[in-house]
């Protein structure tokens, strides 16, 4: 009797140890199951995230050949070009969720040299002794359609203000002229029709002496 409870218990003990070990097996290989899937998918996403910065940067350095008829719109180009690059690279970042302090502190430094460089050269182009220049007056676009110069509009032509100042006073001028002249044809008729009248009044006067005369 003893030996067949021991055998029993021995019998049930294997079965324990059996059934822990399977299911220790099982969570073992789930874990590592687990675990394997999120690094890969961390080297996917790493690998993805490098490729996309890699590709902006070779995207960078690739010489185009676009020809723009202003030049305005070609440093528009390059500027927005440079602005998606970096978009594309802090957007790789992100993904990649590598923005730790270092990372974070690096990217501050960079900048502020960045700035310090850009204030040095724009020191160093600046003239020495600049020509002053009248902020007041604002430079038109275009040429001016009376002198053909530029700076100015037309209707803001020294020019066309010296030319309609003289041409003013020329016609001016010409009314004066014409206005003496015609006050002074006035004044002849006028006095033509008083030595008129004045004659005949004193012919009448005679006739009238006359006929008294006579009688």
């Amino acid at each position: 009797m003893d030996a067949d409870i021991k055998e029993i218990i021995q019998a049930e003990v294997q079965s324990a140890i059996l059934g822990t070990q399977d299911k220790l097996l099982n969570s073992l290989t789930s874990l590592l199951d687990t675990r394997l899937n999120g690094f890969q998918q961390n080297i996917q996403d790493s690998q993805k995230a490098l490729s996309e910065s890699q590709l902006a940067k070779i995207g960078e350095t690739i010489t185009e050949t676009f020809k723009f008829r202003k030049r305005g719109n070609e440093e528009q180009y390059k500027h927005n070009k440079k602005v998606f690059v970096k978009v594309l690279e802090a957007n790789s970042q992100l993904e990649s969720e590598n923005l730790n302090n270092d990372n974070i502190q690096t990217a501050k430094r960079k900048i502020y040299e960045d700035r310090s460089k850009a204030n040095t050269k724009t020191k160093q182009l600046a003239p020495e002794n600049p020509i002053p220049v009248n902020t007041n007056k604002m430079f038109r676009p275009g040429r001016c359609f009376s002198c053909s110069e530029t700076g100015h509009w037309r209707r803001e032509c020294p020019h066309a203000t010296v030319q309609h100042t003289n041409k003013i006073s020329t016609n001016m001028f010409l009314r004066n002229v014409s206005r003496s002249s015609s006050t002074s044809l006035y004044t002849k008729q006028t006095l033509r029709n008083t030595t008129s009248l004045a004659i005949h009044i004193l012919r009448l006067i005679v006739i009238v002496f006359t006929q008294v005369y006579h009688l």
